[in-house]
């Protein structure tokens, strides 16, 4: 079933995915799970919405207005497949990251365990600062 569908509409509709995916897509926010899946759903939402509305002033050229949507769902699509690589890539970096710290404190634990008695001060003289 297919609805008609301003030409205003349908601009403010992709100027509207295009600003929340480029605020997704420049700040930590992929690294939620909840933003990430509410950008996808929008995403979604606005395919689907391309995918059954038509746009009123290219009824009358099948192929004008089916063209316009297919390039704006592929464009959509494109910024989700966006959206998933940024996210992917901070999750990556901070795994790495937490790999690296969990590192240093295994080999400080293992010099300290080597190193040091248990009666043994990490202080100088037994000192406390």
């Amino acid at each position: 079933m297919l609805f008609e569908l301003g030409t205003d509409m349908l601009l403010f509709g992709v100027v509207a995915a295009i600003a929340l995916n480029r605020v997704f897509q420049a700040s930590a926010i992929p690294l939620s799970r909840l933003a990430y899946v509410l950008a996808q759903a929008i995403n979604m939402a606005f395919v689907l919405a391309l995918f059954s509305f038509r746009i009123q002033e290219f009824v009358a050229v099948p192929r004008a207005d089916l063209g316009i949507r297919v390039f704006l769902m592929c464009f959509v699509a494109w910024h989700m497949v966006r959206n998933n690589q940024v996210r992917t890539k901070l999750l990556r970096s901070r795994a790495e990251a937490e790999q690296v710290i969990d590192e240093r404190r295994q080999r400080m634990e293992a010099f300290a365990s080597e190193h040091l008695t248990p009666g043994d001060s990490a202080l100088p003289d037994g000192s406390v600062d």
